[in-house]
């Protein structure tokens, strides 16, 4: 195989930042994004040197391609990519898996029939910093996981509207609940407890600003995972698991690696971009016709959907769920 032919479904902010990665490596190449809105899929086509639609019929009647990227809500997403899916294109996904697990479920049962390269947008299972820190932990029994989501986006933004958007569980802190689950697996039981306007009073603000998650895991592990959207200074994204003899912190937002392992001190900085470093992966499975290329398949992305799904229910009722 050539250059691989990629097409791209969305053109928004989550868009540009990938072209911007596809546009290093030389193995691929954009050939045709499709957007609804004609001037944001022309603005990148221009950036990308492709053909631009708003169609998707008729851009997949008119080009050929080894493989599709869906960059749209999951919402606007379903009828197309099953559409794709049926095409035997292999297709890369960003998170989250949908809207319901449901949906979620039918997409990976219909990636298996028509046996689809397929990945999801965890960027960070593409991390050598997630790596190594299994490699670290190897058989030692993980006793806690904690992880941090602390940020802030524009003030006024609709991601601080519950009704119009998943808001910060389902679109932030499902990458931590999806590491968490490569190291310890899939969860038992949530319960979640937060509150509204605790750091802001404003008309905008229609979630929570800070929240709390406790997990209990199948295989005994605990977690607990904290989230904070009205945050004022740098963005913090990490992960902390401690177990036998070890306590490491994955830190996200840097990409490093640190702690101790049997009293050995850990400092490890990942030279990788994970965004760039999963897109690279995804091409090499589809020159390969090699799945184990991508570090996370669309199917494992659907358990961080039930936590964050779940993680919701608990809010309300205020008591412990069970998956």
């Amino acid at each position: 195989m050539q250059q691989v032919k990629l097409g791209m479904v969305g053109a928004g902010g989550i868009a540009t930042m990938h072209s911007n990665n596809l546009l290093r490596i030389a193995e691929a190449r954009v050939t045709a994004v499709c957007d609804l809105d004609l001037n944001r899929a022309e603005t990148l086509s221009k950036l990308l040197g492709a053909s631009a639609y708003i169609d998707i019929e008729e851009m997949l009647n008119k080009e050929n391609f080894d493989g599709m990227l869906f960059f749209t809500p999951p919402s606007c997403r379903v009828e197309n990519l099953m559409k794709v899916i049926r095409r035997k294109i292999p297709v890369f996904i960003e998170k989250p898996a949908a809207d319901y697990v449901d949906i979620a479920e039918e997409i990976a049962d219909l990636i298996d029939e028509y046996e689809v390269i397929n990945a999801i947008g965890y960027m960070w299972r593409s991390s050598s910093c997630l790596t190594k820190m299994k490699q670290l932990i190897g058989g030692r029994k993980v006793g806690v996981v904690h992880g941090n989501t602390i940020s802030r986006v524009g003030y006024g933004s609709k991601y601080y509207d519950k009704a119009a958007t998943g808001v910060q569980i389902k679109e932030q802190t499902t990458h931590i609940l999806n590491v968490a689950q490569s190291l310890v697996g899939e969860a038992s039981t949530i319960s979640t407890v937060g509150t509204m306007g605790r750091l802001m009073q404003a008309d905008w603000l229609k979630t929570e600003d800070v929240s709390s998650m406790s997990v209990l895991y199948k295989n005994g592990a605990v977690g607990s995972f904290t989230n904070c959207f009205l945050y004022e200074g740098d963005s913090i994204f990490s992960l902390d698991a401690c177990g036998q003899n070890f306590a490491l912190t994955f830190d996200m937002g840097n990409n490093r690696l640190s702690g101790t392992v049997d009293h050995i001190r850990i400092d490890y900085q990942g030279p990788e971009n994970p965004y760039e470093t999963e897109m690279r992966n995804f091409i090499k499975a589809i020159r390969a016709s090699d799945q184990s290329y991508n570090a996370c398949p669309y199917r494992e992305g659907i358990h961080a959907l039930k936590m964050t799904l779940l993680a919701e229910v608990a809010l309300s009722s205020g008591r412990a769920e069970s998956f």
